[in-house]
């Protein structure tokens, strides 16, 4: 039986190759994973995208809110600028977030982090929004704009998202899940 790692491994090779392929310039991996290094911590590279995100698989789900990424090099992953209720004072919303994010890990075994600004990839905690590969044409879609949407999380932070831009579309995704009284927004929940 084939093992899962090998496979996510061929899988992040696959991946990494087709969206790396122009990257010649740049220090790459022996899967074709462009390595950002800090000049004083040359052992702790991390994969990242030519438009900048961090490449990542999930290896544990602490909460709808915090992710554990790269298991090699681990990092604990928050969710930037949201939150939600805890699972004592909303169990439907925790319950609901978690569900869709156990299954954006089973359908794909990589993702991609928009990580906020000032985040230190030499850090063992970062702070960003998770993303996955929808294909080649349709880009990238935003896991946390998703979970918004849904009503499963609520904006707390705008300043901590990528850009002025992500947080528009953050804000947009909330008043929507607000206005048809999605999640934890039908359930009286407030700003």
């Amino acid at each position: 039986m084939i093992s899962i790692r090998l496979v996510l491994t061929a899988m992040l090779a696959l991946v990494s190759a087709f969206a790396l392929a122009s990257c010649v310039t740049q220090e790459v991996d022996a899967e074709g994973n462009v390595i950002v290094k800090d000049e004083g911590d040359a052992d702790n590279a991390q994969p990242v995208t030519e438009d900048g995100l961090l490449l990542a698989s999930i290896y544990r789900i602490e909460s709808p809110t915090v992710v554990y990424i790269n298991r090699n090099n681990s990092k604990k992953l928050t969710f930037a600028g949201v939150t939600l209720p805890s699972a004592d004072e909303d169990p439907d919303t925790y319950s609901a977030a978690m569900s869709v994010l156990v299954t954006h890990q089973k359908e794909a075994p990589l993702f991609y982090i928009r990580m906020s600004p000032g985040t230190n990839l030499n850090s063992k905690e970062i702070t960003g929004t998770l993303m996955r590969q929808m294909d080649k044409q349709k880009g990238y879609f935003d896991i946390t704009q998703g979970l918004l949407s849904l009503g499963l999380l609520r904006i707390s932070n705008p300043a901590e998202f990528a850009s002025v831009q992500v947080a528009e579309n953050m804000r947009l995704r909330q008043e929507e899940a607000q206005r048809k009284r999605l999640g934890m927004w039908g359930r009286g929940a407030t700003r």
